[in-house]
């Protein structure tokens, strides 16, 4: 960065790449949050339809809370813990496409040559 902008701009631009940076951070990760519990109450209510949403997002991601729900040997624990998985998955899909989204988008920020160059010999 602080060979992009000029000597008295260097300050301005890492404050403002720092808070890009966290506010870029907080506001996805409320939207994962969101992703996540929809997908969760919307997965429960058709693949454990004994146990309420409320209460499976009320149990946390704790492997131990999540089988707690139904008791052991319960038919719908599959559907459960599958409901889980499918919440974390559509999350990690947000955040892959942010990186394949950030990867395109550091092709267009240019790039610029910082090493020291040697200099030129004298009489050649």
């Amino acid at each position: 960065m602080q060979n992009a902008v000029l000597p008295a701009e260097a300050p301005l631009a890492i404050a403002f790449m720092v808070f890009v940076e966290n506010l870029v951070a907080s506001i996805f990760t409320i939207v994962g949050n969101v992703i996540f519990t929809h997908t969760l109450t919307r997965q429960v209510s058709v693949l454990a339809p004994s146990v309420s949403p409320e209460a499976a997002l009320a149990a946390g991601g704790g492997a131990e809370a999540v089988r707690a729900l139904l008791p052991p040997g319960s038919s719908e624990l599959d559907g459960l813990l599958l409901a889980f998985s499918d919440s974390v998955n559509t999350v990690f899909y947000l955040l892959a496409a942010l990186g394949a989204l950030s990867s395109t988008a550091a092709w267009g920020m240019g790039w610029k040559d910082i090493r020291k160059k040697a200099p030129a010999e004298i009489g050649a």
